[in-house]
């Protein structure tokens, strides 16, 4: 894997969104981020489940670019 691919894997939406998710879940779990405990689970269930769909979003249109590119190079 060549250091643009990393770089571009690393600087990915989907990569930040991730992570910016982790470390609210952290972040909430620890307390340093004070809220209830019923709200701080729905949070971050609302939170999960709306990165989750914009990865499966973002991934579909992956996979389509990709199919159109392949396609592209067998004609």
């Amino acid at each position: 894997m060549s250091k643009e691919q990393i770089l571009r894997k690393l600087t990915s939406r989907k990569f930040i969104l991730t992570v910016a998710l982790l470390l609210f879940s952290i972040l909430c779990i620890t307390g340093v981020i004070p809220v209830d405990m019923q709200e701080e689970w729905r949070g971050i269930v609302i939170v999960t489940a709306g990165v989750i769909a914009y990865i499966v979003g973002e991934s579909a249109t992956d996979v389509v670019g990709i199919i159109q590119q392949n396609e592209k190079e067998e004609e």
